[in-house]
């Protein structure tokens, strides 16, 4: 009767599967607040432009000027730090994919020593095979010759 293959590190290469799937959504969830950042930052820069363009068909009028101006120093205010948060948020990419490139290499190392116990435990489920197979080949010439001798 066959034994069935047990990896003596399956603990090990499922807490590293545990730790792959969670730099996954960790990337994941890095991206998503990037994009959220390029977005806040696109429609700001946006509404920038929306301003200037009402600016030039609008009249000249020294309190809508002053006003518009504040505006748009807040405006480009919160572009700058909009601008900073997607710096962040680049950075924040970067570190979650060489955490996540590190963990799939460090259960690749495991899985590819899981894959060499496997193959070791074939070779011995055929080794061990043939040596059955021979000793019932034996048994049987030695069993033919007997009754082979009988006669």
């Amino acid at each position: 009767m066959a034994r069935k293959f047990e990896f003596s590190l399956q603990k090990v290469l499922d807490v590293r599967q545990l730790i792959q799937d969670q730099k996954i959504s960790e990337l994941n969830k890095a991206q998503s607040a990037l994009s959220a950042a390029e977005a806040l930052l696109s429609n700001s820069e946006g509404e920038k432009e929306r301003i200037f363009t009402e600016a030039k068909m609008q009249p000249l009028d020294i309190r809508t000027i002053k006003i518009r101006e504040a505006y748009l120093k807040q405006l480009d205010e919160r572009i700058l730090q909009q601008h900073r948060m997607v710096r962040q948020c680049e950075d924040n990419v970067e570190i979650a994919r060489v955490a996540l490139q590190t963990a799939s290499k460090e259960k690749k190392t495991v899985e590819r020593l899981r894959e060499k116990a496997h193959s070791e435990y074939q070779r011995k489920q055929r080794s061990r095979q043939e040596m059955i197979d021979s000793e019932i080949a034996l048994r049987r010439t030695g069993f033919d010759s007997e009754v082979g001798g009988a006669e």
